[in-house]
Order: C-alpha cells, then structure tokens, then sequence
C-alpha cells in the first residue's frame, strides 16, 4: 500500500468503509477519511485488515480533512 491509496477496512468498527493511507510503517498503515478518523489523530490497522483499491490521490488532496471527505464522496455515495 502507497500513502494516498484509497482502502476499504475489512474489520474492526470501520468494517467496510473507505479511508486513504496517510502513512506507513513496517507493520502498520495509518489512515483517516476525514470525517469519524481526523488527520489529527490517525487509526493505525494491520494490512491484513484493508483491502486496497486502484485509486491513489494526489497529495493536495490530503492536506485537510474536507478534501479527504470529498475525495472519499464517491466511493461512499454521498455528496
């Protein structure tokens, strides 16, 4: 998984939503999707957990949490 990469949770309370990777580690990936897991305070999930999409986002599009949200709008149908 690459920072940017959009990811749907396959389990934990997030179980099926979308969020994007905002970093990386060895063993943890830490996402938010700008709504319920702010940029502030990111979740960290084992990638085990995540199944990633195709779509990557360009790096303006993670700087603020309403970006992230509207980035996110087409993959959660909502505007």
């Amino acid at each position: 998984m690459v920072v940017g990469q959009i990811v749907c949770s396959r389990a934990g309370k997030e179980k099926n939503c979308f969020s994007v990777v905002i970093k990386t580690t060895d063993k943890r990936v830490f996402i938010a999707n700008g709504k319920s897991i702010r940029l502030k305070k990111l979740k960290a999930k084992n990638p085990k957990h995540l199944n990633p999409t195709k779509t990557v986002l360009e790096q303006k599009q993670l700087l603020t949490n309403k970006r992230l949200r509207k980035a996110l709008a087409t993959f959660t149908g909502q505007k």
